[in-house]
């Protein structure tokens, strides 16, 4: 079969396979989240996502290029992202998946703190800069190795964090129980982001009980990491919520098999059961 003949959603998950079977330094984190968007939304062209980004980066070009430092550089780039044009989170909806899709976070101009991390990694690397992700609790921050201890919030406005604002977020947002660690600003691989960004679209779909687009993110989540149990039995679970009972006793099994001493074990051997008899009951 040639490759013409396939559906876009046929294509996106066929690249993002081959993309996830390689070595985390070989992922394009642009194009894979491009893949995800066009996987779940065959409008959202990967060719058209990444032409953007490009555009984006060659618009931002002057105003980084003047700057003396990479600290200006960095400064340069959130102020033309997040002032500029005007990119910000969306502090309405923060659970609308479209802030989850580049295409529509490119579109729209909103999006969560991932996402609008991603944007901002994105097009700082087609600038030359060391731009990578980092995963903060309960947040998301990006970075350039080049500018140590300095971060930028995509998420609001693209303020740029030193370290005693990372702490005061964190005691923020946590009310003073968590404390800053060293690791929790720490660059994150790529395939790590990935995951991070399925993982919020599965909840948003397990939410809306879209178990078509929740199983596809689940899927593509244990492409990127195979022996996640967790990730496993959840797949189990939304096949049970689909009515696949099948494929959901066979799911939880291997992961009951794969984790003999999980936590939820009895919970898990119970919705087997209980989905063992809607199976009787249809044969």
């Amino acid at each position: 079969m040639s490759d013409d003949s396939l559906t876009p959603r046929v294509r996106a998950r066929e690249r993002f396979v081959a993309i996830a079977e390689g070595p985390d330094a070989a992922i394009d984190l642009g194009e894979a989240a491009a893949l995800i968007a066009a996987e779940d939304d065959p409008k959202a062209r990967v060719v058209d996502q990444l032409n953007l980004l490009d555009r984006l980066a060659r618009e931002a070009r002057p105003r980084v290029d003047k700057a003396r430092s990479p600290r200006g550089r960095l400064e340069a780039l959130s102020d033309y992202l997040f002032t500029e044009l005007g990119f910000t989170g969306d502090h309405d909806d923060y659970y609308n998946p479209a802030n989850s899709y580049l295409h529509m976070v490119l579109k729209r101009r909103l999006g969560i703190p991932i996402s609008l991390s991603v944007l901002a990694i994105e097009v700082g690397r087609r600038l030359g800069m060391a731009m990578e992700g980092v995963s903060f609790p309960a947040h998301f921050l990006a970075c350039d190795l080049d500018v140590p201890d300095h971060f930028v919030d995509a998420y609001h406005q693209g303020r740029i964090l030193d370290i005693g604002d990372c702490e005061a977020m964190l005691d923020e947002m946590t009310g003073g129980q968590v404390t800053l660690r060293a690791e929790m600003l720490e660059p994150v691989p790529t395939r790590k982001i990935l995951i991070r960004m399925l993982n919020n679209l599965k909840a948003i779909y397990v939410q809306k009980r879209d178990t078509v687009r929740a199983l596809a993110a689940v899927d593509r989540i244990l492409l990127l990491e195979p022996r996640d149990g967790r990730q496993l039995r959840d797949r189990g679970l939304i096949n049970l919520q689909a009515g696949r009972y099948g494929a959901g006793i066979d799911d939880l099994e291997f992961y009951l098999d794969v984790f003999p001493r999980a936590e939820d074990r009895s919970l898990i051997q119970a919705q087997i059961a209980e989905a063992r008899e809607h199976l009787e009951g249809t044969n």
